[in-house]
């Protein structure tokens, strides 16, 4: 943004905060706070990593919401994943009629007649 800015001689000013990069002090702050949220992001990107690459590695489901079709259940050693047989019945239909020749259109349309809830709990 700042590099943006100084390209349109253009001046950035913050509402709440004494950001301004007409003064030097408000460039240094800038460049302070751009520096730390990069730091931060990438601390954030190892810290992801390294809980996904943890997850692979243990049977049971450890963070997130499961995806359409799955749900988790509490067991001894924890929540794991398995799958929800009404949603799996839902998407092995919606496969079939897909492989058919049938159109998502025409087949959202009968999922939605049938009344059955989309993922988000709407329609699909």
């Amino acid at each position: 943004m700042i590099e943006w800015c100084r390209e349109y001689d253009k001046v950035l000013a913050a509402d709440k905060d004494p950001i301004d990069l007409d003064s030097a002090y408000g460039e240094m702050m800038v460049t302070m706070i751009a520096g730390m949220a990069r730091i931060e992001a990438a601390n954030t990107s190892i810290r992801l990593e390294s809980l996904w690459k943890y997850a692979r590695t243990v049977d049971r489901w450890v963070i997130g919401k499961p995806i359409y079709g799955f749900t988790t259940e509490e067991g001894r050693d924890g929540r794991r994943l398995v799958a929800h047989p009404f949603h799996r019945r839902v998407l092995r239909w919606i496969y079939q009629m897909l492989k058919r020749g049938r159109s998502m259109y025409k087949i959202t349309q009968i999922v939605n007649r049938a009344g059955v809830p989309a993922p988000n709990g709407g329609k699909w």
